[in-house]
């Protein structure tokens, strides 16, 4: 980070990058209501996710 409060390592500025555009393009929040439910819901949008980056 630039203000000295963390360390300058670049791939936590870039992981923090790419959760902030993953947040913004799919939302936030998960509205389904069981666990297995959610980890297929997060999946699948990780997927699409990573799709995307790659094209």
């Amino acid at each position: 980070m630039k203000d000295g409060l963390g360390s300058n390592n670049t791939g936590e500025d870039e992981a923090s990058r790419r959760h902030s555009t993953f947040k913004r393009a799919f939302g936030e929040f998960c509205m389904v209501k069981t666990l297995k439910s959610i980890r297929k819901k997060l999946m699948t949008k990780a997927s699409i996710y990573n799709m995307l980056i790659n094209l």
